[in-house]
């Protein structure tokens, strides 16, 4: 299980190192959803907890940092532009977490 959660991260990493810009945030996200997609076909709770803790890093690094909006010069399209790339995948790599997550949580549910 775990490997498969290692080999999940070095795939999720290469797309973004090969952008350089806001590598680690993006390549956390896409690890989380990865993770939770993996989750649906291994029942094992490190899975689903890991995912969390990279979605949370994730929104440490685009909410609470003040200088996450000057890292790279704005460009001439105001939507289409660096910080819009930084923002909208680790939000879509969020909703594609919930997807994956909401078919199975319910029935997967343990007691405390």
């Amino acid at each position: 299980m775990w490997p498969a959660a290692i080999t999940a991260g070095f795939v999720t990493l290469a797309i973004p190192l090969q952008l350089s810009n806001e590598w680690l945030t993006i390549g956390w996200a896409l690890e989380g959803a990865a993770l939770l997609w993996l989750f649906r076909r291994l029942d094992h709770a490190g899975l689903k907890w890991l995912a969390a803790t990279l979605f949370a890093a994730v929104a440490v690094r685009l909410l609470v940092n003040p200088y996450v909006l000057g890292y790279y010069p704005r460009g001439d399209w105001r939507i289409v532009n660096w910080i819009a790339y930084t923002y909208l995948v680790p939000a879509a790599a969020l909703i594609a977490g919930y997807v994956a997550l909401a078919a199975v949580e319910v029935e997967r549910l343990r007691p405390i």
